[in-house]
């Protein structure tokens, strides 16, 4: 039920790494060249207000040295001079930082990226985790909880591969000995007439109860078991496939007999 709002933050996620990863492309590709055009210009505008200011400064103590001007406007005209000299050096400062790229600039474009690359990945794996994956493929032979409703103990669904069935059969303990992999079995289902073929592919390591009892109830109920697993024969999947869990009596070929 968290599947749409997971979904919803992954693309959001996704949106913005796209706009971390195009701030790094701006700063390693530096300011724009209208805006290093400008700075310049402001540059030589200065540059010629400071040179207008000091013909003024230099006109001044001429004239202050024929008497002819007073102290205070050579004064006056120096402290121009001086702030238009300090005009220069700030815009040149700042036409060369435009045209520099600074590391920590880069490396605080490349954090955030890292960071917003991290935050997709969270995403992704929180979107995963509302999506029900099979751990093979597949017939869906029962489902146990339906959308909306809690998950039950069983699990949500049983899922088996019906393209190749097998026959588990009880056999007593004291004929486990004479069992082995790849002897010859017969297996006889209620519904069908006609037997169907297979080997034994897998022994128990384990003696059991037994699980599966004949029609009366009471009899061998303390019977010691092994469980042994027959692989059908592939001619016969078609006719079995949709009886998962249907009853069978299988005998088992071994080397003194059935």
């Amino acid at each position: 039920d968290t599947y749409g709002r997971k979904k919803a933050g992954l693309a959001e996620a996704k949106a913005l790494l796209q706009v971390a990863q195009a701030k790094l492309a701006l700063t390693l590709a530096g300011p724009k060249q209208t805006d290093i055009q400008v700075q310049a210009d402001e540059v030589e505008l200065r540059i010629l207000s400071h040179q207008n200011a000091e013909s003024q400064f230099r006109r001044m103590e001429r004239l202050t040295s024929a008497k002819a001007g007073t102290a205070e406007s050579l004064e006056l005209s120096k402290l121009e001079f001086e702030r238009a000299g300090h005009l220069v050096d700030q815009a040149r400062g700042q036409l060369t930082s435009l045209r520099t790229i600074r590391p920590e600039d880069v490396q605080m474009a490349e954090a955030e990226v890292a960071k917003a690359t991290a935050s997709v990945q969270r995403a992704e794996e929180e979107l995963a985790a509302t999506v029900i994956q099979s751990p093979i493929s597949g017939r869906i032979l029962k489902i146990h909880s339906r959308p909306g409703e809690r998950a039950a103990e069983s699990g949500i669904l049983e899922i088996g591969d019906t393209s190749q069935m097998q026959a588990v059969a009880e056999v007593y303990e004291a004929d486990a000995s004479r069992l082995k992999i790849g002897q010859t079995a017969s297996v006889n289902l209620l519904s069908h007439s006609d037997p169907l073929s297979g080997k034994v592919v897998a022994i128990g390591w384990k003696v059991g109860r037994k699980v599966v009892f004949d029609n009366d109830p009471v009899k061998d109920t303390d019977a010691r078991v092994v469980e042994v697993r027959i692989q059908l024969d592939p001619e016969h999947n078609d006719r079995v496939s949709g009886l998962s869990y249907a009853r069978v009596r299988v005998r088992i070929s071994t080397a003194e007999g059935r």
